[in-house]
């Protein structure tokens, strides 16, 4: 496939592009590819996040006041080193402790965890939140689901509760709070094309569907494509069969996954709206768009997050990043 690349290993080029472009909100933090609040508010506890490249706007399109502090950003999906989680850490903590949530992935979880535990021997207070929120494989272990586009509101959770000033225990419980109540699942007409391959990291055959689809890999079995309501119905009927029933209100983000346009996510939003409205599912509030990419992926998540007034006014509370405005 065709692309304005010329060289896989995008990530330098595009964080510099990317910080030149916002350099009154985000700056880059030392020699690693960290991005950080470019005017950080002193003295309260910090949430960063991190992975690998290639889910833009995520990870670091969501560093600003009221989301996250930093984001770490490794090479396309891969996780990034130690070293450079280790400098995020020693650089944007004021001594009130710092909240770490990254999806689970195994590269993620080892190489955090690792920074984790130096960064706590130099005398700083870290805590991990590990997002759990797929459940497109019906997983009842929540330890062995990946970490999908519901990350995005546990980061604006966790987000929130740090601008509001609450201490590093009461962050990491409403992250927490909010990871359990999230459920998300995703559909893909095929796989990306990784830059400096020429094929896609999966496909699925013409009139097909990958259900339950994950950052790269395919899902739990491939169907035919009968239909964006329908589809959407069987993507709402998965949601609330795993796990715990959901309770109303729910906030609901429709993502797309790279190659999915506006105009079809919105399409998919009328019938997300009508499906829940039809089991009776108040929604408080929705968002739509390119939240957290795979690259160039012909697909689309919907995720459902159940909350409760403590999580409601976290989630509208204000918060403005590149990718990410939000007043009221």
């Amino acid at each position: 496939m065709r692309r304005f690349i010329d060289d896989p290993n995008v990530a330098d080029d595009m964080l510099d592009g990317y910080v030149g472009t916002h350099a009154s909100m985000v700056r880059r933090i030392g020699g690693g590819r960290v991005v950080a609040v470019a005017n950080p508010e002193p003295h309260r506890v910090r949430v960063i996040t991190g992975g690998g490249s290639g889910h833009e706007p995520a990870l670091f399109g969501y560093v600003g006041p009221g989301f996250l502090d930093a984001a770490v950003v490794g090479d396309l999906f891969a996780s990034p080193p130690v070293s450079h989680v280790l400098e995020a850490l020693d650089a944007i903590d004021t001594g009130e402790g710092v909240l770490v949530v990254i999806g689970n992935y195994p590269g993620d979880v080892l190489n955090f965890r690792m920074a984790a535990e130096s960064a706590r021997r130099g005398g700083h207070m870290v805590e991990m939140e590990i997002v759990t929120d797929d459940v497109g494989a019906g997983i009842d272990d929540l330890g062995a689901r990946r970490g999908l586009a519901g990350g995005v509101l546990v980061w604006k959770v966790a987000g929130a509760a740090a601008a509001s000033g609450a201490p590093l225990t009461e962050v990491h419980r409403v992250a927490h709070e909010a990871n359990a109540r999230a459920r998300t699942v995703a559909v893909a007409l095929g796989g990306p094309v990784v830059p400096g391959s020429d094929h896609p990291s999966f496909t699925v055959a013409d009139e097909g569907v990958s259900f339950g689809a994950g950052h790269g890999e395919p899902g739990i079995r491939n169907q035919r494509y009968g239909g964006i309501g329908p589809l959407i119905e069987e993507m709402v009927d998965h949601l609330l069969r795993a796990g715990n029933a959901v309770e109303e209100p729910v906030v609901t983000l429709l993502n797309g996954l790279g190659a999915t346009s506006l105009q079809e996510l919105y399409v998919a939003q009328r019938h997300l709206r009508e499906e829940l409205d039809r089991r009776g599912l108040r929604i408080h509030r929705s968002y739509v768009g390119p939240f957290y990419t795979v690259l160039d992926t012909a697909g689309l998540s919907v995720t459902l997050l159940s909350v409760t007034p403590e999580l409601v006014d976290l989630i509208d509370a204000p918060a403005t990043t590149p990718h990410f405005c939000q007043t009221h």
